[in-house]
C-alpha cells in the first residue's frame, strides 16, 4: 500500500488524497515524522482540507498523550 501511495504522489503530485492516504500509513507505521510531512503537504495542497487537519490534530494528540504517559510511568 505505501509503494502504491507514493507512485500515485509521483504521477500525480497535486494530489492531496494520495497524501493523506500516505501520511495514515506512516502513521500506523510508527513513523510520525513522516506522517506529519504528509499531513502538512497535503493542507500545502488543499488549506480547507478537513481530513488532513483532523489526521493532523489526532498525530499531535497522541503524541502529547504518549509523552504524557511515558512520563506518569517513570
Amino acid at each position: 500500500a505505501l509503494a502504491a501511495c507514493s507512485q500515485a504522489i509521483a504521477l500525480t503530485p497535486a494530489r492531496e488524497g494520495a497524501y493523506v492516504n500516505r501520511g495514515n500509513l506512516y502513521a500506523k507505521m510508527g513513523k510520525p515524522s513522516l506522517a506529519r510531512a504528509d499531513y502538512a503537504k497535503a493542507k500545502e495542497l488543499n488549506p480547507s482540507s478537513a481530513l488532513a487537519e483532523r489526521n493532523l490534530s489526532a498525530l499531535r494528540w497522541d503524541e502529547e498523550h504518549h509523552y504524557v504517559a511515558l512520563l506518569t510511568n517513570y
